[in-house]
């Protein structure tokens, strides 16, 4: 796939902002810049390029054919709209929106055009004072009532170990535990289109799963026994527990 930061469409109304016509103008321009590369993308997909090639250009081939995904990061509804738009005349067959913290806002939109959407941390606040405290944690469920596909995503690498509570917030605030856990493994890799080999424990796909002695999507009571990457058994081992276990010896605790 690809990924494409929408430009950002709010206005900055803050002391010593630029005026809101110049703030307009530029806004356009970085639009316009997205969609006049788009246009040039298909236009060298569409041709015969028998001698040099662009690579910047191939690179995005796949976008018109079908066989790679553009994930669109955006999270204002104006900007969602206007990603969706941008998607639809340009020809793109497969789009995903990323981020998409107002997505419930315009989640018909979504649901007919059949884009998925990867929702970024909901251990969060809302966007707006009229929001519900709780709307982040209600996202999933809002866009579960409305049709929309989605999975449930973390920031960065440092966050991932806390990716299962944040489907068990949401497991506590309109989803099912199963409909959590699906969140974070099956429609994870359906959306990502690697749901034939991964996603499920099912016959032949890849044994890559985890163990858990308590409920997996629960701080408290999760506790990861195994782990295991294409039916390889990985070590569970880090810097963390070895020093746990060596200053629980060293002052006693039991």
């Amino acid at each position: 796939g690809m990924h494409l930061n929408w430009p950002r469409m709010n206005l900055n109304k803050g002391p010593g902002a630029a005026p809101e016509e110049t703030q307009r103008e530029n806004i356009e321009k970085e639009i316009q810049k997205v969609y006049s590369l788009f246009r040039e993308a298909k236009a060298y997909a569409e041709t015969n390029h028998a001698g040099e090639k662009n690579l910047h250009l191939e690179a995005m081939k796949g976008l018109f054919s079908g066989s790679m995904r553009l994930y669109v990061h955006a999270d204002p509804v104006k900007e969602i709209i206007a990603a969706v738009n941008f998607a639809k005349s340009s020809g793109i067959k497969k789009v995903v929106l990323v981020g998409g913290k107002d997505s419930w806002r315009v989640a018909p939109l979504l649901k007919e055009n059949n884009i998925p959407v990867i929702l970024g941390r909901l251990h969060s606040l809302p966007s707006r004072e009229e929001e519900d405290v709780d709307i982040s944690y209600k996202l999933p469920s809002l866009l579960r009532r409305s049709g929309v596909v989605f999975c449930l995503s973390m920031d960065g690498f440092w966050q991932v170990r806390n990716l299962p509570f944040n489907a068990g917030t949401a497991a506590g605030h309109g989803l099912t535990k199963e409909e959590a856990l699906a969140a974070i493994t099956l429609d994870a890799a359906k959306i990502l289109g690697i749901d034939s080999t991964t996603g499920s424990i099912q016959q032949g796909k890849d044994a890559t799963l985890i163990v858990s002695s308590g409920d997996i999507l629960d701080m408290k009571s999760n506790a990861v026994e195994y782990a295991f990457i294409r039916g390889r058994q990985i070590s569970l081992e880090d810097h963390q527990k070895e020093l746990y276990r060596r200053y629980k010896k060293k002052y006693g605790v039991k």
